[in-house]
């Protein structure tokens, strides 16, 4: 049962709030129908609007101060959710550094604009957020201008058939060298992430891919990682279908790596766009698994071909028993779902040879080699 902290619930007729009351939150309504009413000069109540499930109200009293300019009352049996100062300043501060700005600002302004000085921590957390907004612009910009001026490479990292060592494929790694520096992949696979240019970055990485497909072995396969925003971007993969159709290149031989996280922050569409992938021939693969939710009940729904393990296990394996029996176990189920199971971090012989002995087909790691552009 929720906590009266966080839900409220209304006999029919009862009020939530009155006119000029003090308040501190806002609601969203659950279940049943809020009348929004004001007291007019007559002294009566009059109509104002009547909300029902989904819909917000009392949001002023997350901007300012001042009394309640209309009151609330439930028109049938009634229940809310309390939206608190301290719920939406969390989210502003978790949010993306120019959303959050921009919304501080406006928050700011429209209280002053009601008479309503901002508290203390606004002002303090300000200038950080400004340095953050100009921050995030700054790299956005600079990873477009990137993409344009030809600064984006892919490179390559083998992955091998453990029992003979012979590569059956690479995961292809995007590499950004600007002013002759090469960006450390952290500073800008995030921002494109959270931005738009997931969109375009995603798309050159698809063509550049099929680029290098035409460069290989024709047995090897290039994976290319998803993120979670080109869940909604159907066209990708109609573009990646044809450049492989006018190069005569197999669709079997294009996968894409997609991790637990992103599938479950946009499982719908995520669900979607990887059926349509798989129809076309792409192969699936869930990358760092065993460090997400790793439920059943939605892993029989993936169209995957192959479980990439994280490689935590692979670097504790040889010291840790629990590890061991969790690359067991992982092995074990990749082959019930009937997908192929491959281990990611490998750095030694001794631990390629025991994920053998557990019965891991394939790997990659620093054993076998760093991502590189392809030779030649």
């Amino acid at each position: 049962m929720d906590s009266p902290r966080y839900t409220r619930d209304y006999a029919a007729g009862e009020d939530i709030f009155r006119q000029g009351d003090a308040g501190d939150e806002a609601f969203i309504i659950e279940q049943g129908r809020v009348a929004i009413w004001s007291v007019g000069a007559s002294g009566e109540r009059e109509a104002v609007a009547e909300l029902g499930p989904g819909e917000v109200f009392g949001e002023m009293a997350l901007v300012n101060r001042k009394p309640r300019a209309a009151g609330a009352s439930a028109r049938e049996p009634t229940r809310l959710r309390a939206i608190s100062r301290a719920h939406l300043q969390q989210r502003l501060d978790a949010s993306d550094p120019l959303l959050r700005l921009v919304l501080g600002t406006v928050m700011a302004r429209l209280r002053a604009t009601l008479g309503d000085t901002p508290s203390p921590p606004s002002r303090d957390r300000q200038p950080d957020d400004a340095q953050d907004a100009l921050r995030a612009l700054q790299q956005e910009h600079a990873i477009s201008a990137g993409l344009d001026d030809g600064e984006f490479r892919l490179h390559f990292q083998p992955v091998l058939r453990l029992s003979d060592r012979a590569p059956v494929g690479y995961e292809a790694l995007a590499r950004w060298e600007r002013d002759g520096r090469l960006v450390p992949p952290p500073e800008f696979i995030p921002v494109t992430e959270r931005s738009d240019l997931a969109i375009r970055f995603g798309r050159w990485v698809g063509a550049t891919a099929v680029a290098a497909l035409a460069a290989l072995d024709d047995a090897a396969y290039v994976s290319i990682n998803v993120s979670v925003r080109q869940f909604g971007d159907a066209l990708v993969l109609d573009q990646i279908a044809d450049a492989l159709a006018e190069r005569g290149i197999p669709t079997a031989r294009m996968r894409l790596e997609v991790t637990e996280t992103h599938l479950l922050t946009q499982w719908d569409s995520a669900i979607a766009w990887l059926d349509r992938a798989r129809a076309i021939g792409m192969g699936i693969m869930l990358d760092d698994f065993g460090t997400g939710y790793s439920s059943l009940a939605y892993l029989h729904r993936l169209p995957l071909t192959a479980l990439k393990i994280d490689r935590s296990f692979v670097a504790t394996m040889l010291s840790d028993p629990a590890s061991a029996k969790i690359l067991r176990t992982i092995t074990l189920l990749a082959r019930d779902l009937d997908v192929d199971c491959i281990a990611e971090g490998i750095e030694s012989d001794a631990q390629a040879d025991a994920l053998v002995d557990l019965g891991v087909a394939y790997g990659q790691g620093f054993l076998f080699g760093r991502p590189a552009p392809l030779a030649g």
